[in-house]
């Protein structure tokens, strides 16, 4: 769990599928004056929703959006969940579980602390090709709709800049300066039970 300072909040959108799979993808920002939880969890959840739900199947379903707020102990933040949510929208047939759009976050810094990642689940089986690269067509409407919602993210009432959190609380939040996709989807190793 990274280090969230005071004045700073992690977002997390939570999914979970009919066959007891999970996923998570997060987003660091900071906090404005006044900022009051339960409206940023909303304000997060139509942001995600109204951007990118179209692009993950519907069998991913939303499980809960979660605001960490950041507190004086950057171990302690203050939780809370809006859930349930729609999540994915796309009626479709999906990929397997293990696979996501990979959606790189970069800052001004240099190195791996200058760089993040978020994992959405539920790329379309038909997006996505034997080389696990997505289509064309595909591709070109995933940027515009990170970009639409990165915009609908900065432009909420409750959230400041966007920001790349740290797990050493001694590392100040990074700025974000850009979010894109990558044209290829990430996979995860699936463990077997021994």
């Amino acid at each position: 769990m990274p280090a969230i300072p005071e004045g700073f909040c992690n977002v997390s959108w939570l999914f979970d599928d009919s066959t007891g799979n999970k996923a998570m993808t997060s987003l660091g920002a900071t906090t404005v004056e006044g900022f009051d939880i339960e409206d940023a969890a909303t304000e997060a959840r139509d942001a995600f929703q109204d951007n990118l739900s179209d692009f993950i199947h519907d069998g991913w379903r939303g499980d809960a959006v979660r605001i960490q707020q950041g507190t004086a102990d950057p171990s302690e933040p203050i939780t809370f969940d809006l859930a349930p949510w729609d999540g994915g929208t796309a009626a479709v047939p999906g990929t397997t579980p293990q696979v996501s759009y990979l959606v790189k976050k970069l800052t001004a810094r240099g190195g791996r602390k200058g760089r993040g990642r978020m994992y959405i689940p539920g790329p379309p089986e038909d997006a996505v090709d034997a080389y696990g690269q997505l289509s064309e067509s595909q591709y070109d409407a995933l940027v515009t709709a990170v970009a639409d919602f990165s915009a609908a993210m900065l432009t909420a009432t409750n959230f400041g800049k966007l920001v790349l959190l740290h797990t050493d609380p001694l590392d100040e939040p990074d700025d974000l300066t850009n979010m894109f996709p990558e044209v290829k989807v990430a996979t995860q190793r699936r463990r077997l039970d021994r």
